[in-house]
C-alpha cells in the first residue's frame, strides 16, 4: 500500500485535474515543448530534460510524478525505430526466378505457336475447307489471339 507525507498527497491530488498541452508526435528526441496546467491554475512549462523515454531507468531517485503523453506507436523511440526488413529465404528467391523464367519461356512458346498457326491458317484456308469450312473469312488478329490462349491453356 501506497502512503504519502501530507505535501505529497495534496500534490497528488492536483493532478486528477491537471491537463497537459504539448506538441504532436515527431521524431525528434531530444525536443519536447509543453505545458502542465495543475488543477489550482499553476503552469509549469514542459521540456526535453522532463521526459522520459520509453525504456527509460530511473536511479537514484526515491519517486517520480509521472504522466503518459504519448503511447504506442506515437512515442518518440517507436518513431525512430527502422521498418522491419522483409526476410525470404535463397529458395523463396530462386523459386520467384523460375517462375519468371518459366512463365517467359511459356509465353515465347505460346507467340511462336500463334505465329506459325495464324501463317499455316492463312496459306492453308483454301486448300483445307475441311478444318476451316467453305465460307472462312476470319481476321489474322483474331486467329493469333485465338491461337496463342489456345496453346496457353494447353501448355
Amino acid at each position: 500500500m501506497l502512503r504519502f507525507a501530507e505535501d505529497e498527497a495534496s500534490l497528488f491530488r492536483h493532478f486528477n485535474d491537471a491537463t497537459v498541452v504539448c506538441d504532436m508526435p515527431n521524431k525528434n528526441l531530444y525536443k519536447f515543448q509543453g505545458t502542465l496546467t495543475m488543477a489550482d491554475g499553476a503552469v509549469h512549462p514542459l521540456g526535453a530534460d522532463q521526459v522520459l523515454l520509453k525504456g527509460s531507468i530511473l536511479r537514484n531517485t526515491g519517486y517520480i510524478y509521472g504522466i503518459a503523453v504519448y503511447t504506442g506507436h506515437q512515442t518518440k523511440v517507436m518513431e525512430n525505430s527502422l521498418k522491419a526488413r522483409v526476410k525470404k529465404s535463397k529458395v523463396e528467391l530462386q523459386t520467384n526466378w523460375y517462375i519468371i523464367i518459366i512463365v517467359a519461356i511459356q509465353m515465347t512458346v505460346c507467340i511462336t505457336s500463334a505465329l506459325a498457326n495464324m501463317l499455316l491458317t492463312k496459306s492453308n484456308s483454301e486448300t483445307l475447307v475441311y478444318i476451316y469450312g467453305p465460307n472462312f473469312n476470319e481476321s489474322m488478329a483474331k486467329v493469333f489471339f485465338v491461337s496463342f490462349f489456345q496453346w496457353f491453356i494447353l501448355l
